[in-house]
C-alpha cells in the first residue's frame, strides 16, 4: 500500500511540472499541446528578405541542447552563409546568449556551404550542450540544402567527451557504493568529486527548469546520460527505499554546504519548533514558486535556484550571492539551503511521500 502511495505522489508531482512545461513552451515531450502561431512558415527551405532560408526546425527534430530542441534559420546568399539565427528554444537564456556574446554563432558567416559544413568550433565554456546543437543544426540544414544524407551524428559525440565520461563515473559511484559501503573518508571524497565534477566542470545537477525542460521536449538519452541516470537517481531509486539519495549523496550543492560545515565545530542550536516553522516555510516557498508558473507571471524565478552558481562565468550576479549566502551559513548551520528552502529538493521530498 505504501509502495502505490509513493507511485502516486511520483506521477502527482509530474503532473504538476508537466503543467508548467505546457502553460511554458506549450508542448509534451516534444508534440506540440498548442497551435503553432498563425502564419508560421514551416517550410524547410524558403524566401525572405532575398535569401534563401533553411530551417531546421522539423528537419533537425533529433538535434537537442541541454533543454530540448535548438531550432535555427540558415541564411544564404550567394552560395555562402550569411547568418545563422536560432529560434525559439529551452536553453537557459543566460547561457545560450553566451554563444551571440562570444561570436561562436557568427562562426559560419561568410564561409561556402562546403566549409560551413565542414567547420566545427570549439563549444563555449559552460554552454556545451548548446554549442554543440547549434553546430549540429548548422550542419544538419547545409546538408539538406545540398540534398545530403542528414546527420546529427554530432550531437552524440558528446558522449566521448572526457568531462562527460567523469560525470557518469561519478554520479554511479555516488548511487551504488554507498549502498554496500559506507565510510566517513569515503563520503568526502564522493562530496569532493561531487563538487569539482558534476559542479563546476561539468554543471550536472537537477533543477526545477531542466525538469521543466525535458518534460517539455522530451529527452534524447544517448545525448543526455548524465541528466537521465541524476533523474533516475532522485525519482526512481526512491521507490525502492532509498529515499533522498540524491540529495544527500549526489548533489553538488548539498556536497558543498555539507563540507562547509565539517570546516566549523561550533554550530547554532536550532530547536524543533524552529525547525517544524522552517520546513513549513519551505513547503509554502515552493507552492509560491509553482503557483506563479502555473499561472504564467514567473517562470523566471527557476533560474535562481543555486545550482547554476557552479558556472560561475554566465551565472547571474543573484545567483552567485544567494550561493555564497547560503554556503558561508552552513559553516554554522547544517545544510540550510537543502533543508529549509531547496525548491527542488521539495519537489522529491513531495515525490518520495516523504514531507
Amino acid at each position: 500500500m505504501k509502495k502505490i502511495e509513493q507511485i502516486i505522489s511520483l506521477l502527482t508531482c509530474v503532473l504538476l511540472m508537466l503543467a508548467v512545461a505546457i502553460n511554458r513552451d506549450g508542448r509534451v515531450f516534444g508534440y506540440d499541446v498548442v497551435s503553432e502561431e498563425p502564419g508560421e512558415n514551416m517550410s524547410a527551405i524558403y524566401e525572405k528578405d532575398g535569401y534563401i532560408v533553411v530551417s531546421t526546425k522539423e528537419i533537425g527534430k533529433g538535434i537537442v541542447g541541454y533543454g530540448g530542441p535548438v531550432p535555427l534559420d540558415i541564411y544564404i546568399e550567394d552560395g555562402k552563409i550569411a547568418k545563422v539565427v536560432p529560434g525559439k528554444n529551452s536553453e537557459s537564456p543566460r547561457y545560450f546568449n553566451t554563444l551571440a556574446e562570444s561570436g561562436f554563432i557568427d562562426s559560419w558567416n561568410g564561409l561556402s556551404l562546403a566549409d560551413a559544413l565542414n567547420l566545427t568550433p570549439d563549444a563555449v565554456s559552460g554552454a556545451t550542450f548548446s554549442s554543440t546543437a547549434v553546430s549540429s543544426g548548422v550542419a544538419c540544414g547545409i546538408s539538406y540544402y545540398l540534398d545530403n544524407p542528414v546527420s546529427v551524428s554530432k550531437a552524440s559525440d558528446q558522449l566521448t567527451e572526457p568531462k562527460q565520461i567523469a560525470a557518469v563515473i561519478v554520479v554511479l559511484s555516488a548511487a551504488i557504493i554507498p549502498l554496500f559501503y559506507k565510510n566517513r573518508k569515503y563520503r568526502i571524497v564522493q562530496q569532493v568529486l561531487n563538487i569539482a565534477v558534476l559542479g563546476f566542470w561539468t554543471g550536472s545537477f537537477i533543477s526545477l527548469s531542466l525538469i521543466t525542460s525535458y518534460l517539455s521536449n522530451g529527452m534524447n538519452i544517448a545525448v543526455s546520460i548524465v541528466p537521465v541516470l541524476l533523474l533516475a537517481v532522485a525519482f526512481i531509486m526512491p521507490l525502492f527505499g532509498k529515499k533522498n539519495h540524491y540529495c544527500n549523496w549526489v548533489c553538488p550543492m548539498g556536497s558543498m554546504q555539507e563540507l562547509a560545515g565539517q570546516i566549523i565545530p561550533f554550530k547554532l542550536k536550532i530547536s524543533q519548533r524552529t525547525a517544524k516553522y522552517l520546513n513549513v516555510f519551505r513547503e509554502i516557498l515552493w507552492f509560491a514558486i509553482m503557483f506563479v508558473m502555473w499561472t504564467g507571471t514567473g517562470f523566471a524565478v527557476m533560474d535562481y535556484e543555486p545550482f547554476t552558481a557552479f558556472m560561475f562565468k554566465q551565472a547571474a550576479p543573484a545567483v552567485l550571492a544567494i550561493c555564497i549566502a547560503f554556503v558561508l551559513l552552513s559553516f554554522v548551520v547544517v545544510r540550510p539551503y537543502c533543508r529549509f528552502v531547496c525548491p527542488t529538493g521539495t519537489l522529491m521530498k513531495m515525490s518520495e511521500k516523504n514531507n
